[in-house]
C-alpha cells in the first residue's frame, strides 16, 4: 500500500514545481543581465547624467560625510543635498563599503539585486491567473531587453522596480483579508519605493484607492480604516527622509528638489513647442551654483518658473501632456525618442531591439489586460498602476523610464494573453482529433 503524507496539501507539488521553475528563471535572469553588463553595458552604455549623480553621491556616503551633494564634494565642501530620492545611492554607498567600490561591480551588483523583479513578477501572474501565467510572466521578466538594460544602468529604477512590484503584489495579498496590518505593510513598501523614484506616492495613492473601491464586500468605515493603515505605513518609513529634507534643504525641498528641475525642464518654450514636445529640456533649468545658489533657492526658482510657464500657456498643457503620455508609451516620435533614451547609460543597438520587442507584445498586453478585467481577480490593481504612470507622465515629461516600474505588470498581462490564446488553440486542436466526422487530408482526398 502506497504511503499518504499526512498534512501536505494536495497542491504542494504544484507549489513545488512553480518554486522550481521560478528559481531557474531568476537564476537566467541574473546570468542574462551579467552578460549584458560585462559585454555590452561595460563598453558601450556610458553612465549617463543620472548615473553619475548617483554614484557621485554614494561616495562622500559611503565616507561617512553623510548624504552629500556629490560635484561639491570634490572640493572637500559636503552639503547636504536632497536632489535625489535617498535608496538608490544609500544601496550603492553599502556596495563601496564591501568593498565593491567600481563602477562595473556596482552595475553587476545592481543588475544582480534587479533580478528580484523576476520571482514577485511570478508571483503577481500567479495570483492573478495562475501558475503557468506566473512562470510565463517571469520568463518574460527575465528576458525583457527594457529590464535587462534597466538593470544594467546604474539607475534608480533598479530597486525601485522590484519594489513597486513587490508593493503590487502587496495589494493583492492584503485586498484577500481584512487586517489593517496587511494595508500598514502595503504602505510601508510603497514609502520604499518612493524613497527610489519620486512618483511612487502617486501610485500608491492611485492603487490604493482603486484596490479598496474594487473590493465590494468592503464597507465605506473598512475602506477608510485600511487606507489609514497604508498611510500609517507609509509615513513610518518615510519620515527619517521627510526630515532630514525639511532640517537640511527646507521645506521647499519636499519631497526631492530634482522634481522641481523635472518640472522647470518640462514647462518651456522648446518642450511646449516645436519637435521637443513632451521632452525635458535642461536649458530650462536654474542650476544650483553653490554657494551662490543653494540648492534650495535654486528649487524655489525652477518651480516658480515651471508654475508661471505652465498658467501662461494652460491652453496648450492638454497636447503637451497627451504627447509626454505617448512619449513615455514609446508611441511617439520613437526615432527621437531612442536618441533621447540612449543619454541615460542606455546602448542604443539595444535600445532598438527593446523598443522592436515592446511593440511586438503591446497588443498581447491588451487583450490580455481585457482578459484580467473580465475575471476581476485584482486586475484593478494593474489597471491602477498603469493609470498612474500616465498621471506622473501627464503632470512631469515623456520618458520611458517612467514607464520600468510598470513594465512587468504589462508582462504579467501579455502571459495572460499567451496562456489563453496558448489553451484555446490547444483546445481547438484536442477537439478536431476526436470529432467523428472529421477527416485528415490523407483520408479526406482519398475518398
Amino acid at each position: 500500500m502506497p504511503s499518504t503524507r499526512v498534512g501536505v496539501p494536495a497542491a504542494a507539488p504544484e507549489t513545488s514545481r512553480f518554486a522550481i521553475a521560478v528559481v531557474l528563471v531568476t537564476a537566467v535572469a541574473v546570468a542574462v543581465r551579467v552578460l549584458y553588463v560585462a559585454f555590452v553595458a561595460q563598453h558601450h552604455a556610458p553612465l549617463g547624467f543620472d548615473s553619475t549623480a548617483y554614484y557621485l553621491i554614494a561616495g562622500p556616503l559611503a565616507r561617512g560625510h553623510g548624504y552629500s551633494d556629490g560635484v561639491i564634494a570634490f572640493s572637500h565642501h559636503y552639503v547636504p543635498t536632497a536632489n535625489y530620492p535617498p535608496l538608490y545611492p544609500l544601496f550603492l554607498a553599502a556596495l563601496q563599503r564591501a568593498g565593491l567600490k567600481s563602477v562595473f561591480e556596482a552595475r553587476v551588483a545592481s543588475s544582480i539585486a534587479g533580478a528580484a523583479t523576476v520571482p514577485l513578477a511570478a508571483l503577481v501572474g500567479r495570483r492573478l491567473a495562475g501558475a503557468r501565467v506566473g512562470i510565463v510572466a517571469a520568463a518574460l521578466v527575465a528576458l525583457w531587453p527594457f529590464l535587462v538594460a534597466t538593470d544594467g544602468s546604474l539607475m534608480s529604477e533598479t530597486i525601485a522596480v522590484p519594489l513597486v512590484t513587490g508593493a503590487l503584489l502587496a495589494t493583492l495579498w492584503a485586498r484577500e483579508a481584512l487586517g489593517l496590518w496587511r494595508w500598514a505593510v502595503v504602505g510601508a513598501l510603497f514609502a520604499l519605493g518612493a524613497l527610489a523614484r519620486a512618483e511612487a506616492p502617486l501610485l500608491m495613492v492611485i492603487v490604493i484607492g482603486a484596490a479598496l473601491l474594487a473590493t465590494r464586500e468592503l464597507s465605506a468605515r473598512t475602506r477608510i480604516r485600511a487606507g489609514a493603515a497604508a498611510l500609517a505605513g507609509f509615513a513610518v518609513i518615510s519620515a527619517p527622509w521627510v526630515g532630514y529634507v525639511v532640517h537640511e534643504v527646507g521645506a521647499g525641498g519636499l519631497w526631492a528638489t530634482d522634481s522641481a528641475k523635472t518640472l522647470a525642464g518640462a514647462n518651456c518654450p522648446s518642450t511646449y513647442y516645436g519637435p521637443g514636445i513632451g521632452l525635458w529640456d535642461s536649458a530650462c533649468t536654474v542650476p544650483v551654483d553653490w554657494p551662490r545658489r543653494t540648492e534650495r533657492e535654486a528649487a524655489a526658482d525652477n518651480r516658480e518658473r515651471a508654475q508661471h510657464y505652465a498658467r501662461a500657456h494652460v491652453a496648450r498643457a492638454p497636447l503637451v501632456a497627451t504627447v509626454r503620455v505617448l512619449r513615455t508609451a514609446g508611441l511617439y516620435a520613437p526615432r527621437q525618442q531612442h536618441d533621447f533614451e540612449v543619454i541615460e547609460s542606455r546602448n542604443a543597438k539595444w535600445q532598438t531591439l527593446a523598443w522592436w520587442c515592446y511593440v511586438a507584445v503591446l497588443p498581447l498586453a491588451a487583450y490580455g489586460l481585457v482578459l484580467l478585467l473580465r475575471r476581476r481577480r485584482g486586475a484593478a490593481v494593474i489597471v491602477a498602476a498603469i493609470v498612474g504612470v500616465v498621471v506622473a507622465s501627464a503632470i512631469s515629461d515623456g520618458n520611458e523610464r517612467l514607464r520600468m516600474v510598470v513594465e512587468p505588470q504589462i508582462l504579467v498581462a501579455a502571459a495572460t494573453a499567451f496562456v489563453a490564446l496558448e489553451a484555446r488553440l490547444h483546445s481547438r486542436s484536442r477537439n478536431r482529433n476526436h470529432d467523428p466526422n472529421h477527416k485528415v487530408p490523407e483520408q479526406a482526398a482519398s475518398s
